[in-house]
């Protein structure tokens, strides 16, 4: 049978002629596949399934082998036909070619080598003949698919590359060279420069976007020949993926940029260098010398290393915008492993500079063949550029806080929930004990320093990604799953609980896994869910008792929403609430020894130590608690415009729910008491996927005025509000060029130094008269944990709180042994004068001395002042302990 003209398609490609003309057509690239193509052809046309209504194409790319010869033995006598390609072998170019040749309405790409069964032709063929799907993928990674005798390297490579293309797709395998389409579909894709998977091509590039099913089928090497991959055929796929987002990968730009790269090094070297025989400091010797050979490098790129590439509609100054941002985030990056390397490993500043240039050299150039140069010959797929984009500051966000995790100093909340770790307890007065438990892990692991306590963020920071995708995935679809995890990583109050070990941390983890967990019991009916949410609520009530707010919430939604109410007779959710309780019963042991105490304080003891009245103020708490924009963005969902961005109800009413019910109780809590603002952070999650499609609205979603000024606020505002962190993080790491360290009210940096200077006066009283002295830490909590986990000597038992004068001191009040020495000197402590001044402590102590300070330093620059007042002794009676209020 001669070969047919490419372009020669029938009249009607949909009928089925009894003269012979196939309804499907198997399109079969080739490459020395002599020993293989034979048996295929002839099992192929022997299936009874394809009795009759089968074409076979075998497009060749250039065999040296038997191939062409056992093609064309065959033609005489069976419905095959042969095409024959020259020039450079192409996969995806010989399958596009034969689709044109293709007389069928269906056509199926398989493997010439055997792995691909051909039993297995006529399953790909029934959802496309039902009109199920418009492509059906024979994969190996769905249930009941499998890989037969492949080494482990192999299967290593095809589950990277996978996983490279997951961004671009849903489909479990879009490795597979086994699925079916359409012939119009398939002819619908316009010819390539180069391309590795037909599939990925036609998962991503045509249109309208495909309904896909995967077929489980079991996957068997080739018994004869040899595998076509190898590094060319790698490097094809990583550049094709490029291309599919937006950016031209080549040697050519690449080997142009490397040379400007090295340039860069140069200059970024030499100034640094210079700067530092100059005497600035680390900081300013980083950012002067990146300065300078950013600006050198752009100028480089944009006349040579992209000068012929990238889209010229784009205006200068959106593309130095573009490029601005880019270079931001990885100098702050840069400072996180300087940071890294020099304070914490203790590495040499000019060896350390040398993988800190290696990540932003790396950091540019993906930025700049994404974001600053795309692609003139882009793909105009807004869905999968947003994908990238998300990914992009997902693993920035990520890698940004783990840098910084160790450098950063404590927080007085951390350190506190440390000092719990030197108590080990059920549970304590004023928090559940997951926090610590997670603490005394992490430093178990890694010792008493900022790595180890905040090391169990390295996981509970990624879990919230990934159950912030899931849930808003499922609501939604991908692209809103991952800007929804964007969200997470970016908004800097969402981010700042995947970097801070406090009890946000894995509050926030938990609540976000309830929230995935509970949608798919209550709204997809799947009531194993049930097992999962008790679970996330069980441990994250244990981490902090508002998540054990979205109890009220899930039975407001079971009682509204008509469909949920049914499961109140099922097990499962019953089944789910023991579990909770069973995870929750640590804290109810320990309030049952003391006296509900915990409870106590966190409700009525509360509203009657504080009379103020904040219910008012949720709204202008959530525009600041979630800024720049996610507040203002979450408070206007609220009204109409959810039913546009949300136009299903039964999600509608969910995410409403599950955020509006917790913040009513907190409203309520707030008639009698102040509101904190970090308490309505993980609050507002439950609108999370609704809060991700005013970013990128899905194709449902009606376009108007509003949404298209949200798109355009949002597009800045999101790799802005992760810049800014970055600075905020490389400030207190290591500092910025000429910002004075300012001595903080809030006390949160300065206090190993601060804790040198008490230890100083500590030791003098101590030799002076030959007892060692009290340190009271003028505050509830947070001034004695700071000077418990920074103190000098290890000896930490003589460190308590303001309950030494009869005040409320937390934790502290349990932990003073009230048989202490009374006629141990005592020396008041605070790095403010806001109490510490006060006349009547002249009172509560013996022999009270006045007030003094000290100036405390860090590099030659003032960041603390140290308040302190040394006493002879104190008043037994003015201690307050358990049981024992003075009067």
């Amino acid at each position: 049978m001669p070969a047919s003209n490419p372009g020669d398609f029938p009249d009607d490609a949909h009928a089925q002629s009894p003269a012979g003309r196939p309804c499907v057509s198997v399109l079969i690239p080739t490459l020395n596949e002599g020993g293989n193509i034979g048996a295929l052809i002839d099992a192929l046309i022997a299936e009874p399934a394809l009795a009759g209504r089968v074409e076979v194409i075998v497009a060749d790319d250039g065999s040296s082998d038997s191939t062409v010869t056992e093609v064309r033995t065959r033609e005489v006598s069976a419905p095959v036909r042969l095409l024959q390609r020259t020039g450079k072998p192409d996969l995806t170019a010989s399958v596009l070619e034969a689709g044109r040749m293709a007389r069928g309405r269906f056509c199926v790409i398989m493997d010439a080598d055997g792995s691909h069964p051909v039993e297995a032709v006529s399953r790909l063929l029934r959802p496309l003949e039902r009109d199920d799907a418009d492509v059906v993928v024979g994969s190996r990674h769905v249930a009941g698919g499998s890989i037969a005798d492949w080494p482990r390297w192999r299967r290593i490579v095809s589950r990277a590359a996978a996983l490279l293309a997951w961004p671009f797709t849903r489909v479990r395998d879009p490795m597979s060279g086994f699925f079916a389409t359409t012939r119009e579909r398939l002819a619908a894709l316009e010819p390539l420069e180069a391309g590795y998977k037909v599939l990925l091509e036609v998962l991503v590039r045509t249109r309208p976007e495909p309904r896909v099913l995967e077929v489980p089928f079991e996957f068997n090497d080739r018994d004869t020949g040899s595998s076509k991959m190898n590094a060319r055929v790698q490097w094809l796929f990583v550049r094709r993926l490029a291309a599919l987002g937006g950016a031209r990968l080549s040697l050519g730009n690449l080997s142009r940029f490397s040379l400007v790269g090295l340039s860069g090094v140069g200059v970024d070297l030499v100034v640094f260098w210079l700067l530092r025989t100059l005497d600035a400091s680390l900081a300013t010797a980083h950012f002067g010398a990146f300065l300078v050979a950013t600006i050198s490098n752009f100028v480089l790129n944009y006349r040579w290393s992209f000068a012929r590439q990238f889209d010229p509609d784009r205006s200068a100054i959106r593309r130095y915008s573009a490029f601005l941002i880019v270079a931001l985030l990885s100098l702050t990056l840069r400072g996180g492993v300087l940071a890294a390397l020099t304070e914490g490993l203790g590495m040499a500043a000019w060896l350390a500079i040398l993988p800190a240039v290696a990540l932003t050299a790396l950091v540019n150039y993906l930025g700049s063949i994404f974001y600053v140069f795309p692609a003139r010959e882009a793909e105009n797929n807004p869905e999968t550029r947003w994908r990238m984009a998300a990914l992009a500051l997902i693993g920035s966000s990520l890698l940004l806080r783990w840098l910084y995790l160790g450098q950063a100093e404590l927080i007085f909340d951390e350190m506190y929930y440390w000092t719990y770790t030197l108590h080990p307890a059920l549970s304590y007065l004023d928090h559940p004990p997951l926090t610590a438990w997670l603490i005394g892990l992490g430093t178990a692991l890694f010792g008493d320093n900022a790595f180890g306590v905040r090391a169990p963020n390295l996981l509970l920071a990624p879990a919230s990604l990934v159950f912030a995708y899931l849930f808003t995935r499922d609501l939604y679809d991908k692209t809103r799953g991952l800007i929804g995890a964007m969200l997470v990583a970016v908004v800097p109050a969402w981010l700042a609980t995947g970097f801070l070990m406090t009890t946000d941390a894995a509050a926030t983890t938990a609540w976000l896994a309830a929230l995935f967990f509970l949608q798919r019991a209550l709204l997809q009916n799947r009531r194993g869910s049930w097992i999962g949410a008790g679970v996330a609520i069980g441990l994250g009530s244990l981490a902090k008792y508002t998540v054990a707010l979205l109890a009220p919430a899930i039975l407001a939604f079971m009682l509204v929403h008509r469909p949920a109410r049914v499961q109140f007779k099922a097990w499962q959710p019953w089944a789910g609430a023991l579990i909770a309780l069973v995870l929750f019963s640590p804290v109810l042991a320990w309030n049952m020894q003391h006296d509900w105490a915990s409870f106590a304080f966190q409700s009525m003891r509360r509203i009657a130590e504080d009379t103020t009245i904040s219910s008012h103020l949720l709204p202008l708490q959530t525009v600041v608690a979630l800024a720049p924009i996610a507040g203002v963005v979450a408070l206007y969902l609220l009204g109409p415009a959810r039913r546009r961005f949300c136009p299903d109800p039964a999600s509608r009413r969910f995410m409403l729910i599950m955020a509006l019910v917790p913040l009513a109780i907190v409203a309520l809590f707030g008639l009698r008491a102040e509101i904190k603002v970090h308490w309505i952070v993980p609050l507002w999650l439950g609108m999370l996927p609704i809060i991700a499609a005013t970013v990128f609205p899905p194709d449902s979603v009606e376009a108007s005025r509003i949404s298209r000024f949200l798109r355009t606020a949002w597009r800045p505002m999101l790799p802005l509000s992760l810049v800014a962190a970055g600075f905020g993080l490389h400030y207190v790491a290591i500092g910025l060029p000429g910002v004075q360290w300012q001595p903080n009210r809030l006390g949160y940096m300065g206090w190993p130094e601060l804790a040198r200077e008490v230890h100083a006066i500590e030791s003098r009283l101590e030799a002076s008269t030959g007892k060692r002295p009290v340190v009271a830490g003028m505050a509830k909590w947070g001034i004695a944990a700071a000077l418990t986990f920074h103190d000098v000597d290890g000896r930490r038992d003589n460190i308590t709180a303001r309950n030494l004068v009869g005040m409320r001191g937390s934790q502290w009040a349990r932990w003073f042994d009230p048989k202490a020495d009374p006629d141990r000197p005592v020396l008041l402590v605070s790095h403010e004068p806001k109490l510490i001044d006060e006349a009547w402590l002249e009172r509560a102590l013996i022999e009270l001395g006045p007030l003094e300070t000290r100036a405390v330093y860090r590099d030659g620059m003032p960041i603390q002042t140290l308040y302190y007042r040394v006493g002879a002794g104190f008043r037994p009676e003015m201690l307050r302990y358990p049981g024992h209020v003075p009067p």
